[in-house]
């Protein structure tokens, strides 16, 4: 991955999430991949959601976009993503958290492949609350034109 070092935009789409958002802030901040903004999509929030953003604005690569009113997930989604700089983007919903090399391996694993490659996609996880396991949920095999297979 020498010389291979693109922005990343993480795109943290966020609706009353106060007991989640922490976590999963933390988790884009805490990557083991340096360059990355993290732009937080708050879409009206009612709880303590927003107060807790706030609290991470310190980090000038949160950029935080603070809706009052509550819309569609993917209106708010597409307005993150007009304002995303990084050369790639990934949504990370406020609920959930990446893992520590999750962009890392997966910048890795892009720049390995041909120029006819457009989209990188992997397994998610579930933690079982019961016993903190971690276990690997199925993902989609999708090629070519994938967009519809993958959503």
């Amino acid at each position: 991955m020498q010389g291979f070092a693109p922005k990343i935009s993480i795109i943290i789409l966020s609706f009353n999430q106060a007991e989640y958002i922490q976590d999963a802030i933390n988790s884009a901040l805490t990557q083991t991949y340096y360059n990355l903004e993290i732009i937080i999509s708050d879409n009206g929030s009612t709880d303590n959601t927003k107060q807790i953003i706030k609290s991470f604005l310190y980090d000038e690569r949160v950029i935080f976009l603070d809706y009052s009113e509550n819309q569609s997930v993917s209106l708010r989604q597409n307005q993150a993503a007009t304002k995303a700089t990084g050369e790639f983007i990934t949504l990370l919903y406020a609920d959930d958290y990446y893992l520590p090399s999750k962009i890392e391996d997966q910048v890795r694993i892009f720049a390995a492949l041909t120029e006819e490659w457009g989209v990188v996609h992997g397994p998610g996880m579930q933690l079982i609350d019961e016993t903190g396991d971690l276990q690997l949920l199925p993902s989609t095999k999708a090629h070519g034109m994938c967009l519809k297979q993958l959503f």
